[in-house]
């Protein structure tokens, strides 16, 4: 949260990681109400026991007036719970993948082709989760 505090604070305003801590806490319940209303719990409730599925996802970052991308956030969240599993921000350099996701054996990841490339892929194979992945046919791997 140190790390996300200290990259707000220098993109947009003064946020301490206690701040950054409570937010996504806060978040939490509006998420799950929304959820609620958008999608009914009998069209996801069908996970078999100890089964998890995760999305992932990365959202560029600027600050006000930038041209181009400043940081990446990175999250990974449980979608049958919308629980956030992982969130950071890293800088311009790292890119959308798999490998930031925190998997299990018996978890299924859904990503989209940002994510999809053979690095993420492989790490998420290695943590025994299966795949849901969108393809880019004009990407290697």
């Amino acid at each position: 949260m140190r790390e996300v505090a200290g990259t707000l604070t220098a993109l947009y305003e003064s946020m301490t990681a206690p701040a950054v801590a409570e937010r996504w806490r806060a978040g939490g319940p509006w998420v799950q109400a929304r959820r609620r209303r958008l999608l009914p719990l009998s069209a996801v409730d069908t996970l078999p026991p100890g089964r998890r599925f995760v999305v992932s996802a990365a959202r560029s970052l600027q600050a006000p007036g930038a041209t181009g991308t400043d940081a990446r956030l990175h999250s990974a969240m449980a979608l049958v719970s919308l629980a956030f599993l992982e969130g950071f921000v890293s800088d311009v350099h790292t890119g959308e993948t798999l490998q930031h996701c925190p998997l299990a054996p018996g978890a299924g990841a859904g990503a989209d082709r940002g994510s999809a490339h053979w690095q993420g892929r492989r790490a998420a194979g290695q943590q025994g989760a299966e795949l849901i992945v969108r393809l880019n046919p004009c990407r290697g791997g």
